[in-house]
């Protein structure tokens, strides 16, 4: 790694620990993030997928566990851990990842699985989003082997990729496979789009969200209105639901919040289905060519129909002002719509319905694009988990595909509902990420042989806007 990198990484470190310690600011905070040129859209400080319910108890685990799972003492997974796993008992793996529902989750499966059944102690930590950029940086930049298993936001994957462990490298271990345990079963575009880096798999996708537009059947019915195809038709809706709704409903809702990633997500959603990109040929920027200026335009047009306070709000302020009726439709992450059944929280339970998002009015290939961008109207992006690079241990072959995350798999996709909806829908690069294995003794491009992470100051998120998938992981890396 060369030294400017170095010293990049531990910039963000410390202005972490000053912001969290009260000394900075977050503004200043993000400055020396963008003077890092780490991606700013991915550090959202109030995060709202933070896990904030209990996480599952032995009873929840059990009652959603198939034959498949270690916890049956019968199966396959659980004879493989109890053998191949003693081999590491005695040894600690070291996660660190977001804190979120799915994490959360995964880790209590963990406990009453992989901890006791291999005598291996793993001490998981889960943190915001910023402290979890913090300790990758200061780990790589250190060379200090601090932590086994990083949680990545897809957005870090291209200045990451070579600290990590290459996936195929750990599904190389026959000896240590996971029963059962299918590689390929994982969607292909969120492998190649999500999870990899100039063509190299960087870590598995751990929690994709991915958009769909929401609607109220029972405005649509009342109103003779169909779910739009077209991004024409999108804003006519939104038009005919405020006409005859206003003041009680609006047309649209949205998560405009100045300085947040939400913001970001929201543009890039409407340039990306005006034909436009972020960059273009040649490390180049296209955000300012016609066809993102179009969909800035179209975005500045759904203002008028939008609620004034959407300016303040997150994903969270525009799924709660959806769930509370203030709005006929929106698009956002597939995530959300649980919470419009959620007698708890909302006021429209039994009146929301899923709908593809509309067809892009033009769609910028990826090869004309720079830094992998891949332009995608339902693309939402997600996480992965990887493995450090360095000398193997007890965490890089003994995983348990924990099936907590968005449904990255081939196999969860099945039904009709799902095959229709595919055809339409890919992971949106905003918000994704993975989890790598750790690299602790190398240099960052020992093996590249070069340090390729894009311009100074260019924010990664641009790489795909997009997002990755959940710990499903053998051996090795995982991404959200």
């Amino acid at each position: 790694m060369e030294s400017g990198e170095r010293r990049r990484r531990i910039a963000i470190s410390e202005a972490s620990d000053k912001l969290w310690s009260g000394v900075i600011s977050r503004s200043a905070f993000l400055r020396v993030c963008a003077g890092a040129g780490i991606g700013l859209a991915g550090l959202g400080l109030s995060r709202p997928r933070r896990a904030t319910a209990a996480p599952p108890t032995i009873q929840d685990i059990r009652a959603t566990a198939g034959p498949s799972s270690a916890i049956e003492p019968s199966s396959d997974q659980h004879k493989f851990l109890r053998d191949a796993g003693r081999t590491f008992s005695g040894q600690t793996v070291r996660v660190v990842t977001e804190d979120t529902p799915p994490s959360l989750a995964t880790r209590e499966i963990m406990k009453h699985e992989f901890m006791p059944l291999t005598g291996i102690n793993v001490v998981w930590e889960l943190l915001p989003l910023d402290r979890v950029l913090a300790k990758v940086s200061a780990d790589t930049a250190r060379r200090a082997g601090t932590n086994d298993v990083f949680y990545l936001d897809q957005a870090w994957v291209g200045r990451f990729a070579n600290d990590t462990v290459p996936v195929q490298k750990l599904l190389a271990r026959k000896d240590l496979a996971y029963p059962g345990y299918d590689f390929d079963d994982i969607l292909p575009s969120l492998v190649s789009h999500i999870a990899s880096y100039k063509r190299q798999v960087v870590g598995i996708p751990y929690d994709i969200p991915i958009h769909i537009l929401l609607y109220r059947k029972d405005i649509f019915d009342r109103l003779r209105l169909s779910p739009p195809k077209t991004v024409p038709e999108y804003l006519a809706t939104v038009q005919a639901i405020q006409r005859e709704m206003q003041p009680q409903v609006y047309g649209n809702t949205g998560m405009w919040k100045s300085g947040h990633y939400s913001l970001l997500i929201d543009a890039a959603t409407w340039v990306w289905a005006h034909g436009g990109s972020f960059f273009g040929l040649d490390n180049r920027p296209a955000i300012n060519d016609d066809r993102a200026a179009a969909g800035m335009e179209f975005m500045r047009a759904l203002g008028k129909y939008t609620p004034p306070e959407a300016i303040t709000w997150d994903w969270t302020g525009a799924a709660k002002s959806f769930v509370e009726g203030r709005a006929g439709m929106y698009i956002n992450a597939g995530e959300w719509f649980s919470m419009c059944d959620d007698p708890a929280q909302s006021k429209v339970v039994g009146l929301v319905e899923a709908a593809p998002c509309p067809a892009e009015r033009a769609l910028r290939p990826a090869s004309q694009c720079s830094f992998d961008e891949t332009p995608g109207f339902s693309r939402q992006g997600g996480s992965y988990l990887a493995r450090r690079w360095r000398e193997p241990g007890p965490s890089e072959q003994l995983r348990r595909p924990a099936d907590q995350g968005q449904d990255e798999r081939r196999n969860r996709h099945d039904s009709p509902l799902w095959r229709h909806a595919r055809r339409h829908q890919q992971p949106h690069g905003d918000r994704a990420t993975c989890a790598g294995v750790a690299e602790s003794h190398r240099p960052l491009c020992d093996r590249a042989g070069q340090d390729d992470h894009g311009p100074t100051g260019y924010s990664s998120d641009a790489r795909h806007h997009g997002e990755t998938g959940r710990p499903s992981c053998p051996p090795g890396t995982l991404i959200e």
